[in-house]
């Protein structure tokens, strides 16, 4: 069996091959472990390894719209939980009525400072206009933009959890996503092991070591350091 890219199968082929399936008793089906790396490891791994997108915003649309003329609704694409807003960038008819100039290609280290120092000027005065643009990010999908002369549609930039297809996961990071999931699945079999002492079996009785959760919890420790040292470290805390 030959796995071109992660999903959802090559994710329960990792974990039970490293816990010895089919040698040993799995108290846990495909769609149970699968459940549980959907709800929980896939979100652990997100605050690390977020997925950014774009998507547009259109302030018209009665789907997106609130009872709060301000507040609207951000629908992601392919259901996946919206994490943090990275930026919403002003029009640019919007930004030329806050004094922003044209700017061609600076030449020369004298057109550089000139630039610098127009932008400081209308990052000033746009704290002052009717045009200017402030926002805020309710999770897990509401966004307050306090803007005059909104325009029809706006550009939200943002961070969002890995969908359930793996899709998005950077290959860099596949290995981290598999042991987190095992580390996972190995302490909750490990927390079920530890109600029994033994199984009965026609073959008499055997008996059930707990000690995999020991193991999952030691691992996933291991990879969450990982996590935190890779760069980039784009580390997003949800509430």
């Amino acid at each position: 069996m030959i796995f071109k890219l992660l999903s959802k199968q090559k994710v329960i082929f990792f974990v039970k091959q490293r816990l010895g399936f089919p040698n040993v008793t799995i108290e846990k089906s495909d769609e149970d472990m699968w459940e549980y790396i959907r709800n929980f490891s896939i979100m652990e791994f997100s605050k690390y390894v977020p997925d950014y997108q774009e998507m547009t915003l259109d302030c018209n649309d009665s789907d997106n719209k609130t009872d709060d003329e301000n507040m609207f609704l951000l629908h992601e694409p392919e259901g996946a939980q919206i994490m943090d807003i990275v930026d919403i960038p002003m029009p640019w008819n919007n930004a030329f009525i806050n004094g922003w100039e044209y700017q061609a290609p600076i030449a020369s280290y004298d057109s550089l400072a000139n630039y610098a120092q127009s932008v400081e000027r209308e990052k000033t005065v746009e704290h002052f206009s009717k045009a200017g643009l402030s926002w805020r990010f309710f999770p897990p999908n509401r966004l307050r933009i306090n803007m005059s002369m909104r325009p029809d549609k706006l550009k939200i930039m943002y961070y969002r959890a890995q969908p359930e297809s793996l899709y998005y996961i950077p290959y860099q990071y596949e290995s981290e996503f598999l042991f987190l999931c095992l580390a996972d699945i190995m302490t909750i079999i490990g927390n079920i092991r530890l109600k029994y002492s033994s199984l009965t079996t026609p073959f008499g009785e055997i008996p059930v070591s707990g000690d995999i959760a020991n193991t999952g919890n030691e691992l996933k420790d291991k990879v969450i350091q990982r996590l935190e040292q890779l760069p980039p470290n784009a580390l997003i805390y949800v509430d």
